[in-house]
């Protein structure tokens, strides 16, 4: 099984460039957006109107994509041996320099229109400046990890550890809390506190999901396999939607249906990541403009929460509009065209470009 595994990560390393993962790039961009965009009133409207509806739904149909980022990062990362040096020197050299650009930027901005302090906002980081820092943990991770996926049943079996751990027995957990009696919530909690004792860290947040973006990269699934992800992934829409509704009329508006690391999140995700691989993308006249796009996703990724606040600022925000359904897509789009052109600009800087997007 280790030959096998090591013939696949061959195999894929002489590969031409995996055209998919750049369709999946660009999109699981656009999904973060509209997750920040669709943000803005999640808190300040009643649970019962139309447009915190609207922003329910479209929230719950863009939850895959931080997911989505980490498998593919997975993928790309451990089917080929890295240095230790390289991955020091290359990777994390480049994201913690993107992190202290972006933190500053973003720290100049509070202070000016916030008058939030700005050495505590720098070193904290702007909100979705977190996903660099678990991203590096992650790539420092990664000479642990390429013996586990280079052996099948020990990945298999850490797989196994983390739907568990990560979020199976959370799921629980969290749907007790929210809608059981307190009877069933004392029990659930005890069993809880228990598996807390059991230190099961290994296992826990995004490196199972950085692990599984490799499984379903390099393995292939049958026709039926496939059709039920797809089926799973619409049970993790409808029950995210219906989950976090429920739990907002009951209480108030909460995102503890959102987390990437629910399993209505990792239902979805997986359901995207093969929808994407098993779909027949061709080459055509706009696939240099879908390479172009995907180069400038990390850098519109960074910038596009300053975009969103200045929009704001001017009353250009996700309700400007009547309709909520095309208030929200108008900001999305806006947000959207200026992020990636301030991307691709900051991108065309001879070297400085290479180091902060």
């Amino acid at each position: 099984m280790e030959n096998e595994q090591t013939h696949k990560k061959r195999s894929v390393q002489n590969s031409k460039r995996t055209l998919y993962f750049d369709y999946m790039r660009v999109c699981a961009t656009f999904a973060v957006i509209m997750i920040h965009v669709t943000a803005q009133y999640f808190h300040d409207l009643e649970p019962s109107s139309f447009a915190w509806k609207t922003i329910n739904a479209y929230q719950c149909l863009s939850r895959w994509g931080v997911p989505v980022f980490v498998m593919m990062s997975g993928a790309l990362f451990l089917t080929r041996e890295i240095p230790l040096q390289k991955i020091y020197s290359k990777y994390v050299h480049r994201l913690f320099t993107c992190f202290i650009f972006w933190s500053i930027v973003y720290a100049l901005e509070a202070a000016i229109f916030h008058q939030s302090d700005f050495i505590l906002h720098a070193l904290k980081g702007n909100y979705h400046l977190w996903y660099i820092w678990m991203i590096i943990g992650l790539y420092i991770c990664i000479p642990f990890l390429n013996p586990i996926v280079a052996d099948e049943g020990k990945m298999r079996y850490f797989l196994l550890l983390s739907f568990i751990f990560t979020y199976l027995l959370p799921a629980i957990h969290q749907l007790s809390k929210d809608f059981a009696s307190e009877y069933v919530q004392s029990l659930v909690n005890a069993v809880h506190t228990n598996v807390d004792r059991i230190r099961m860290d290994m296992v826990l947040g995004y490196t199972g999901c950085f692990i599984l973006g490799y499984y379903l990269y390099t393995h292939r699934l049958r026709k039926i396999h496939r059709i039920c992800t797809y089926v799973l992934g619409l049970i993790g829409i409808v029950s995210m939607y219906l989950l976090s509704l429920a739990l907002a009329l009951k209480k108030e508006p909460d995102s503890a249906y959102y987390n990437p690391l629910t399993l209505c999140a990792l239902l979805m995700s997986v359901a995207v990541f093969v929808l994407f691989k098993y779909h027949r993308f061709k080459p055509n006249r706009l696939t240099p403009l879908l390479f172009k796009l995907s180069k400038y996703s990390f850098g519109a990724y960074l910038v596009h929460p300053l975009i969103l606040t200045s929009l704001e600022r001017v009353g250009f925000d996700s309700l400007t509009f009547g309709n909520p359904v095309l208030s929200i897509a108008c900001v999305f789009a806006v947000v959207t065209v200026i992020a990636f052109g301030i991307s691709a600009i900051l991108n065309s800087i001879p070297v400085v470009g290479k180091y902060i997007v």
